[in-house]
């Protein structure tokens, strides 16, 4: 791997000055291995990735949600060692700004975390994220001088769905904690998980994650039931007198829902000019719902029309 162009310019500054006090001075063999050590970490620097040398560890995502109308979090953690002197978060497409980079935080040593960075975002940036570049700047010695490096990382970043409305959390335990200090949590007051919640699993749909983090753990959890449960019976009124795509987009309808009952098991009422005809278990067969799709047509005009 390459070395940086001011890494090669300090290196050639320090052999020159090496050379020349090799040759002017008696204490050549001081100077001999001072060269011969500084050589042998130039040549670790080309041998050895970068990122190992800086020993800097970036995790992306962490946690990400937002809908429209809403603040962004972005939670980055991060572990840097000693060597890494800055970690700069290069970012987001603000509609409103100009494109390209826009600093968001910069961290020096000691493990600080950039997640109350959402709140200085301005208020056009909260609700939109559209793009997001990673800059990590790394800093790190190669003997007697510092070399620096620089990496612009593209990020994958998830937008997932709000919380849980407040009918799905739970209280904490201690019930005097109310007030302005209470705070909601996922988890039951024996620190199990509620019913209808679990954990988000690899291979599980992004877009079904709701964003939790309780005062035990934060974890991204998944509600098994998203939809209201089915009703056993449905009515659909069929309006015969509209033509056209109008009366499409009502057989649309119905297919559509008959194919959702007779998943659930229920029963479709359909009100048309024939007057009531039940489906289901107990009346006729989704069958004839079929053939009814098939030979329906408005008043006065044929099937398509």
């Amino acid at each position: 791997m390459m070395i940086p162009t001011s890494l090669g310019i300090k290196a050639m500054g320090f052999y020159g000055l090496c050379w020349f006090a090799y040759t002017a001075t008696p204490y050549t063999n001081l100077f001999f291995f001072l060269i011969l050590f500084q050589s042998l970490l130039l040549l670790l620097g080309l041998l050895l990735p970068w990122r190992f040398l800086a020993g800097v560890e970036v995790r992306f995502p962490s946690e990400v949600w937002g809908f429209a109308g809403e603040p962004l979090r972005l939670d980055l953690q991060w572990k840097a060692s000693n060597k890494a002197r800055a970690i700069d978060l290069w970012g987001l497409d603000i509609p409103g700004t100009p494109r390209g980079k826009k600093r968001l935080a910069s961290l020096g040593r000691g493990g600080e975390s950039l997640a109350r960075s959402h709140a200085s975002l301005p208020a056009q940036a909260r609700g939109v994220l559209a793009m997001s570049r990673f800059r990590l700047r790394t800093s790190y010695p190669l003997g007697l001088f510092r070399a620096h490096k620089t990496f612009v990382q593209e990020l994958s970043l998830w937008i997932l769905p709000k919380p849980l409305p407040h009918e799905h959390r739970t209280k904490p335990r201690d019930s005097r904690q109310a007030g302005e200090n209470e705070k909601e949590s996922l988890l039951s007051p024996q620190g199990e998980e509620m019913a209808g919640v679990r954990e988000f699993r690899p291979g599980d749909d992004p877009t079904r994650v709701y964003w939790k983090k309780s005062a035990q753990r934060g974890v991204l959890v998944l509600r098994e039931e998203l939809e209201p449960p089915l009703q056993k019976e449905e009515m659909f009124v069929l309006d015969e007198n509209q033509q056209g795509e109008a009366f499409e987009r009502q057989l649309e309808a119905l297919a559509f829902l008959g194919q959702k009952q007779r998943r659930a098991g229920g029963e479709l009422t359909l009100l048309c000019q024939d007057g009531e005809i039940r489906f289901g278990k107990q009346a006729k067969s989704w069958k004839d719902l079929d053939s009814f799709l098939v030979h329906a047509k408005p008043l006065g005009g044929s099937h398509g029309e």
